[in-house]
């Protein structure tokens, strides 16, 4: 004899899916972290965006880190109550754009295993800032990221680098994505067979891996946005950012 089936509890209603009225648009922040002007970073983040402007109702802003200064982190927590900090320099229009962004495409060069120290010292002040105006307890961000590191070796810590910065940005509530295998398993790792600007146009695979990313990215932020904006009647207020909300 058939098996009773048994009846779950009811539960209470929910709202119904608010579907979008129209397709999503989204803005994707591009990030060319090195401080070389024309160098091999700043190739394959143009191909990632040019993979993601392929996606429809996807705008990129492309800002590179070329001639900008950023002062390293004092400790001194004046962000607590400024809501950025109190250091004249370029942070706060990082800041601005970061917060702005529906998505993000990181890329960097390999520097001794690891980001630029000018890169690290951004994103060290991001944190610290944001965790300080938020009392350690971040808004739920959900930006899809993509991050690209090259460097000079086919095996000379890309992945390790990515690595690390998908773990920062897991920490910001953000939503490291990687492209389609087997190109990319794990972000988008570059080869530049020698130190000269443009090296990196030698290696096919690269450039291929940094524009399928770069489309992934793209299609994620869509799907994520769309998403967040079809449940805003169910999700808890920390999905929908705002600089209002936040007091900035």
């Amino acid at each position: 004899m058939p098996s009773e089936v048994s009846q779950s509890p009811e539960t209470p209603t929910q709202p119904p899916l608010q579907p979008a009225a129209q397709p999503a648009s989204a803005r994707i922040l591009a990030i060319a972290w090195s401080p070389r002007a024309k160098g091999n970073t700043e190739i394959i983040i143009d191909e990632a965006i040019a993979g993601a402007l392929e996606v429809p109702g996807v705008t990129v802003e492309r800002y590179s880190m070329v001639g900008k200064k950023v002062a390293s982190c004092v400790e001194c927590y004046r962000c607590r109550e400024l809501g950025t900090c109190y250091q004249k320099d370029n942070f706060q229009e990082i800041l601005d754009k970061w917060l702005s962004a529906d998505g993000l495409i990181y890329a960097f060069p390999v520097m001794h295993f690891g980001i630029p120290g000018s890169a690290k010292v951004v994103l060290d002040k991001l944190a610290h800032v944001m965790f300080a105006k938020f009392n350690r307890k971040l808004p739920r961000f959900a930006k899809p990221a993509a991050v690209l590191a090259q460097g000079s070796s086919r095996y000379g810590g890309q992945e390790v680098t990515i690595q690390n910065v998908h773990g920062g940005l897991l920490m910001m509530n953000c939503l490291p994505v990687s492209g389609d295998t087997p190109g990319s398993y794990i972000g988008g790792p570059g080869f530049s067979a020698t130190w000269e600007k443009g090296s990196i146009l030698q290696d096919e695979q690269s450039l291929q891996v940094a524009r399928n990313l770069g489309r992934r990215l793209a299609e994620m932020t869509l799907v994520v946005k769309s998403g967040l904006m079809a449940m805003e009647s169910r999700l808890p207020e920390g999905y929908y950012f705002t600089w209002q909300r936040a007091g900035l």
